[in-house]
Order: C-alpha cells, then structure tokens, then sequence
C-alpha cells in the first residue's frame, strides 16, 4: 500500500514539473517516517488496508479524551490550533496549515487551545477491524 501511495504522488509531482503557468500545483506539506514527537513509526500490521478520512471539529476550549492510536495517521489543521498533550506532560501546538502526524500507541489527547473553531482533516491508514482510537478506561 505504501508503494502505491508513493507512486500515486511521484505520478503527481511528474505531471505538474515544468508548468510553472499550470492551473494545478502540488504541494507536499510534511514527509517523515517518524511522528511529531520523534518516535519512528512501526511497520504496518498484516491485513486489509483501510483508510478513514475524518473532519474533527473542536470548539474553543473543547478538549478530547485521553487516548491513543493503535496505527498512523496524520492531518492537517484547516483552521485554528490545536494543542496535543501526551500523558507524561509533552504536548506540541500546530496551527492553521500546519500538517500533523500524530503519535502512534501513546496515550494523548488534544484541545483547542485557541479563540476559535479547530477544523482538523485526519487520514487514518489502518488495518480492517482495527479501531482507529482506543479510549483510555
């Protein structure tokens, strides 16, 4: 699955190279193979890919449950911020336009530190049947 994402965006990035006048203009916001804290990320598991794309709007103040991620997954804040908390007091603020790859199997959770709304697109790539966020109990 990886390898076809990453011929999908070199298939892009040969399209628009050289067509400085095109109405069409690619963009990478963040490559990494380690997520915002700096921990590598772990290969992917066995099983069927399946990818969730979700809008996550926050409120001014509204604050997520402390949870975690048992696969990666990453976003891009669309308006506002977002403050994001690990539970042993590391936290990390992205803004508007910031891209985010979000911590992987660590506690966490995230709040709108900001006067207004938090719009955040997340792409979830997990496994089939494995829950994209495990609360913590």
């Amino acid at each position: 699955m990886k390898g076809s994402l990453t011929l999908f965006f070199l298939f892009v990035s040969f399209c628009v190279q050289g067509q400085e006048q095109s109405p069409i203009k690619t963009e990478v916001l963040q490559v990494s193979t380690t997520t915002w804290d700096g921990n590598v990320f772990d290969a992917y598991p066995d099983g069927q890919p399946e990818i969730t794309i979700s809008r996550i709007t926050l409120e001014p103040g509204a604050r997520l449950p402390m949870h975690y991620h048992p696969n990666p997954l990453g976003g891009v804040i669309l308006s506002g911020e977002l403050t994001v908390y690990k539970e042993d007091g590391a936290s990390n603020t992205f803004l508007e336009g910031d891209p985010i790859l979000e911590i992987v199997n660590t506690k966490h959770f995230g709040e709108n530190t900001g006067d207004v709304v938090t719009v955040l697109i997340a792409f979830y790539v997990g496994i089939e049947g494995v829950p994209l966020t495990i609360l913590d109990e």
